[in-house]
C-alpha cells in the first residue's frame, strides 16, 4: 500500500473521529445554552442575624474544634451578590475560614431600590459597616474584629479601617481597587473626566443598572468573555464538574443589583477621576480618610490578570498605611478566579488562612 493511501485514509479516520465527537458535543452545548442549570444561592448553612435597611448580616458558625478570635466580618462589593464567596462546596471562601476556625458573618447589601439613591460611601461605612461591627463586637463579646474586603466591599473595608482602626484587629483586601491612578487599568482610561460624566448617569438613571456594569466588564477582556470562554463549556460539554461551575459562574454573573446614585458618583468623581482616597483626601462625615491610621496588620490578596482591580492598584494600598506588619499575596487568576478558581484555593486560601491564624488566637 502506497504512503499516500495510508495518509488519505489516516486523515478520513480522523476526520470521522472528530464527527462522531462533534455533534454530541454540539447537541449538549445547544441543550445548555437554551436551557441552563439553576442553582440555589451558596453552597454554606448560614442564619440572617442583624437587618439594617436592606442589608443583612449572615453568620456562618465553625465547628471546628480548634476555634479562633476574633470573628471575621466579609464585605462584599455593592454591585453584585456575594455568594461568590460561597459558590460551590468545594469553591468556598467562607468555607476554608470556618474549616480553619473562624466564625465567619458575611453583609449582604440587598438590592437598592430608587428611593436608595442618595446612599452614600459615608452611609456604607457609617451605616451599615459599622453597625454590623457593632452588634457582632455585643453578641461576641469582642471589641475587635477581622475586617474581609472584596473587589469595592474592599475598598470600603479599608475606609472602615482607616476610620475605625481601632475596631479592627487584622485586614485583609482582596481584588480591591485602591490607587485609582490612570496607569492601573483600563477602567482608568474609560472614566477619564474629559469624556465622562457620572452626574448625568445619575440624573438619568437615579440608580446605576447592574447591566452596565455587566456588560463594560465584559470588554475589558472580549476575547475571553465573548469567545473563548464558550470554546472551552464545547470542549469541555460532557465533563460534568467544569459544567456545573461554569453555570455556578454564568447565574452569579447575571445576578447583578443596581449601584446606588450617590455611590456612583464617589466611584467615579472622587476616586477614579480624582484619586482621593491615597491622597488622603477623601472625607467621612466632614473629616479626611487618612491611610496612615490603617496601623493593624494587612494583607493584599491579588490575581496576575485581574482587569477590574490590576495588582497595582490594590497592593498600593501597603505603602500609604503605618502597619508594620504587611503582606501581598499573589495569583496566576483573574478577578473572580480568586474566588472560585482551583489554583487560588490550591495556594492563596491556605496561605490566607495561615497568615489569620497567626495574627489571632484560639478560643
Amino acid at each position: 500500500m502506497s504512503k499516500t493511501k495510508t495518509s488519505r485514509q489516516s486523515r478520513q479516520e480522523d476526520l470521522k473521529e472528530a464527527t462522531a465527537k462533534f455533534w454530541p458535543r454540539a447537541m449538549k452545548f445547544t441543550e445548555f445554552m437554551c436551557d441552563p442549570p439553576e442553582f440555589g444561592f451558596g453552597a454554606t448553612q448560614h442564619e440572617v442575624v442583624y437587618r439594617k435597611d436592606r442589608m443583612r448580616l449572615l453568620h456562618y458558625s465553625s465547628d471546628a474544634k480548634a476555634r479562633r478570635s476574633p470573628p471575621i466580618l466579609m464585605v462584599y462589593a455593592v454591585i453584585n451578590k456575594p455568594y461568590v464567596l460561597d459558590l460551590h462546596p468545594d469553591r468556598s471562601v467562607i468555607k476554608t475560614f470556618l474549616r480553619k476556625g473562624f466564625d465567619v458573618y458575611l453583609i449582604d447589601w440587598g438590592t437598592p431600590h430608587r428611593s436608595d439613591k442618595f446612599i452614600s460611601t459615608e452611609d456604607y461605612v457609617e451605616r451599615y459597616v459599622d453597625y454590623a461591627v457593632d452588634w457582632i463586637g455585643d453578641h461576641c463579646d469582642t471589641d475587635q474584629i477581622s475586617l474581609f474586603g472584596y473587589c469595592l466591599g474592599g475598598t470600603l473595608a479599608a475606609i472602615y479601617a482607616a476610620v475605625h482602626p481601632d475596631k479592627v484587629r487584622n485586614l485583609m483586601i482582596m481584588a480591591a481597587p485602591i490607587d485609582f491612578r490612570d496607569e492601573h487599568g483600563l477602567l482608568n482610561w474609560w472614566t477619564n473626566e474629559d469624556h465622562f460624566d457620572a452626574e448625568k448617569l445619575t440624573r438619568a438613571y437615579g440608580n446605576i443598572p447592574d447591566y452596565l456594569f455587566s456588560s463594560t466588564f465584559k470588554y475589558l477582556d472580549p476575547a475571553q468573555n465573548l469567545l473563548l470562554k464558550y470554546i472551552d463549556l464545547f470542549e469541555n460539554v460532557q465533563n460534568e464538574k467544569f459544567v456545573d461551575m461554569f453555570f455556578r459562574m454564568e447565574q452569579w454573573i447575571h445576578d447583578g443589583v443596581p449601584m446606588t446614585g450617590a455611590f456612583y458618583r464617589d466611584l467615579i468623581e472622587k476616586w477614579y477621576q480624582k484619586n482621593q482616597i491615597v491622597k488622603n483626601e477623601f472625607r467621612i462625615n466632614g473629616n479626611k480618610v487618612d491611610l496612615k491610621n490603617i496601623s493593624m496588620p494587612v494583607v493584599t490578596i491579588t490575581g496576575e490578570h485581574d482587569h477590574i482591580a490590576p495588582p497595582a492598584s490594590v497592593k498600593s494600598l501597603l505603602d500609604f498605611i503605618s502597619s508594620k506588619k504587611k503582606k501581598s499575596i499573589h495569583c496566576d487568576c483573574g478577578h473572580i478566579g480568586l474566588s472560585v478558581g482551583g489554583k487560588a484555593h490550591k495556594e492563596v486560601w491556605p496561605e490566607v488562612t495561615n497568615w489569620l491564624a497567626k495574627e489571632s488566637h484560639s478560643g
